[in-house]
């Protein structure tokens, strides 16, 4: 769900992304184009990055020792976060350097594969 496609410079598709998750999934995918566009992350490990949700019940962070750690470097800036079991079934395909790679969401049952073969065209 909520699939989004990432065009490069040259208008070649360099990223597609989207995962299931309800009222979640553009958070979850939006971690993920931050990790990747801005923060120079692979999909996989953008994938892995702790996931956030903000509603009405507050700021929600995943519940493992990176989000844990998050919540405590943000206390002292006056930020709360409850950790949380917070799923997700990310997947992505990216394009480096003409071969596509694939990415799944480590919470889920999923894998991935890169493809080697020349790129075409």
């Amino acid at each position: 769900m909520s699939p989004t496609i990432v065009y490069g410079p040259d208008g070649k598709v360099v990223l597609a992304v989207g995962s299931a998750g309800g009222k979640r999934i553009i958070m979850h995918v939006t971690k993920t184009l931050v990790g990747v566009l801005d923060w120079g992350l692979s999909a996989q490990e953008a994938i892995a990055l702790p996931n956030l949700y903000f509603g009405r019940d507050g700021v929600l962070i995943e519940n493992d020792a990176a989000g844990r750690a998050i919540a405590d470097r943000m206390a002292p800036f006056g930020y709360a976060f409850t950790p949380s079991d917070i799923g997700s079934k990310l997947n992505a395909a990216e394009r480096v350097d003409g071969v596509w790679r694939g990415a799944a969401d480590p919470r889920g049952p999923g894998t991935a594969s890169v493809d080697d073969a020349p790129p075409q065209g």
